[in-house]
């Protein structure tokens, strides 16, 4: 729900639902809900949860079950509201009723990332993830190891998806052994274009369960100020699912926001040149923020499909670790800098997991 007015540029984004199951906390967090958050004043409105300086913070009980509206609003120091957003919190049961399995396409967020098993330990065993890359055996944040696969290929785009193209990073392929494993396994090569149907066809029976429904987690390779193109793929692979399956449900990853400008500048590559020369923060931020308000409106009214609001919900500020480090070459004084700017440490994969298991648990009905 939407009942927001702007009398200034604001860039803001507030998913209309928001999941949290009992015994889990899931944070929004007012940076990555408005880009000029820090410049005004932030005031969260819900029966539940904790308005806290730098996010909304709710933890689910049972004594809490049920549905609550949750506003958002930016004031100036006039105390005059620029900008409200609303939003259904729902509080939901942690009990995963039935097994379901998932088949991720993604990047490198996808690529042998912990949010996989995390969601495995989390809903004991009953979610599972299938595809031709892997297994790779991980431990969850409880220690536990379990197998997962996917269809993650690192640098990855969503175009990479819709074309009959190659993947030569690193070979993980365990799919038919008839099939080239450095191929796209959804590109038709007679209709020539990404299809489910071809994928189940010829990878079917080499998949350790037949897969449920599909989550896609594109959009960092290939985001730009203007996601036309981006966004454009992303809905490409939805409506050619579709097309071939009408029911089975969709999810789609809001991918997460950079690390701040410190992990951007220390990103670098192996010979030490900068990855992400040129690169700033509020840009890279302004480019997250067109993307899911583009999805949004693209799959609005999709059938089945469902947003996973990763870009709201990821502490973008603190999950991309923290290495001390001299204030200055010659200073003793340390200071604590990111280890990247784009992939998160353990503990972002491990709140990313919780995000998942809530929001596909729900909207499948498992929970």
């Amino acid at each position: 729900m939407d009942t927001g007015f702007i009398m200034c540029q604001l860039d803001v984004y507030l998913p209309e639902d928001v999941y949290c199951a009992s015994g889990r906390t899931i944070e929004l967090y007012n940076r990555q809900i408005c880009l000029q958050a820090e410049q005004y004043h932030v005031k969260w409105d819900c029966r539940v949860g904790k308005a806290l300086k730098r996010k909304f913070s709710v933890t689910g009980t049972d004594a809490l079950l049920g549905d609550y509206s949750l506003t958002f609003e930016i004031y100036d120091d006039r105390l005059v509201c620029l900008c409200r957003k609303e939003a259904v919190l729902h509080i939901v049961k942690n009990t995963i009723v039935r097994k379901y399995s998932i088949l991720p396409i993604g990047d490198s967020l996808t690529n042998n990332k912990l949010w996989e098993p995390e969601v495995m330990g989390l809903s004991h065993g009953k979610i599972s993830f299938v595809g031709t890359r892997g297994p790779y055996f991980a431990a969850d944040s409880q220690g536990s190891k379990w197998s997962c696969c996917h269809e993650g290929r690192s640098g990855a785009s969503a175009r990479w998806y819709t074309d009959d193209s190659l993947y030569t990073f690193e070979t993980r392929y365990v799919g038919n052994p008839e099939v080239d494993g450095t191929g796209n396994p959804f590109f038709d090569p007679v209709k020539k274009q990404f299809s489910y149907s071809y994928y189940i066809r010829t990878q079917g029976k080499y998949l350790n369960d037949m897969p449920d429904c599909l989550l896609i987690y594109l959009g960092t390779n290939g985001i730009a100020l203007d996601n036309e193109k981006n966004a454009g793929c992303i809905k490409l692979l939805v409506d050619n699912f579709r097309a071939e399956e009408p029911n089975m449900p969709v999810y789609v990853v809001n991918t997460l926001y950079r690390g701040n400008q410190d992990g951007i500048g220390t990103q670098q590559d192996s010979d030490g040149y900068a990855s992400q020369a040129g690169l700033f923060k509020y840009e890279e931020d302004k480019k997250v923020m067109n993307l899911q308000i583009m999805m949004s409106d693209m799959l609005h009214g999709c059938n089945n499909l469902y947003f996973i609001p990763v870009a709201a919900t990821h502490d973008s500020e603190y999950n991309f670790g923290a290495v001390e480090t001299p204030v200055n070459p010659r200073a003793v004084q340390k200071e604590y800098l990111p280890v990247e700017g784009v992939h998160p440490q353990a503990q972002g994969y491990y709140q990313m997991g919780r995000l998942y298991l809530v929001g596909i648990g729900r909207y499948a009905g498992l929970m």
